[in-house]
């Protein structure tokens, strides 16, 4: 199927408008326990799941963003990929939407994102080339951040409990941090 007629409306790199057409392809391997199922649409995103159980239910996943393959990892979701812009504001209303791909596995399942961005909205914030690995554990998310102004690790813990970090260095007087505002940043304002 190409999927002229079918329109997407989550964010990029997954928005689609009618009339484009992106090539989908879906592979069902015959043996083995349980289903496992390739999808590719149109090299700009492809997935590896393993159904299991008498419902089919999904057990594991490997989703991949951009050029590359998808790899099925050991259990729970990953995610991985290149892509030239995301947009993390719109990709958060879609998770924490009731009715949304928050609602359901993905947010509590998800226990590896492994992703090179060039263009990320934050916040009120374009921040650019940015590789991020992030690893859920029992304290919550451990993520190895590299761009022009970070290089560490920072761990979140859930709202409700601190921040750790763990930088090589940061540099907060880089273009992509500046504030609308603020164009210094001077050492007595931060905490100590």
């Amino acid at each position: 199927s190409d999927l002229v007629g079918t329109e997407s409306t989550y964010p990029s790199p997954l928005n689609k408008v009618s009339a484009a057409s992106w090539p989908l392809e879906v592979r069902i391997p015959l043996g083995g326990k349980g289903l496992s199922v390739d999808i590719d649409v149109d090299g700009r995103a492809n997935a590896r799941l393993k159904l299991s159980g008498t419902k089919l239910e999904l057990d594991r996943a490997g989703i991949h963003l951009g050029p590359g393959e998808a790899a099925l990892p050991e259990k729970g979701i990953e995610l991985t990929g290149v892509v030239d812009e995301l947009d993390a504001n719109a990709w958060q209303e879609v998770f924490s939407s009731k009715s949304g791909a928050g609602s359901g596995m993905l947010e509590t399942a998800l226990r590896r994102i492994n992703l090179k961005i060039g263009t990320l909205y934050f916040q009120d914030r374009t921040l650019h080339e940015i590789k991020a690995n992030a690893v859920r554990n029992k304290e919550g998310w451990s993520v190895l951040m590299q761009s022009p102004w970070i290089s560490g690790t920072v761990q979140t813990a859930g709202m409700e409990r601190p921040v750790r970090l763990n930088l090589e260095y940061l540099n907060l007087d880089h273009e992509d941090l500046r504030s609308k505002q603020q164009t210094e940043v001077s050492p007595g304002s931060l905490p100590s």
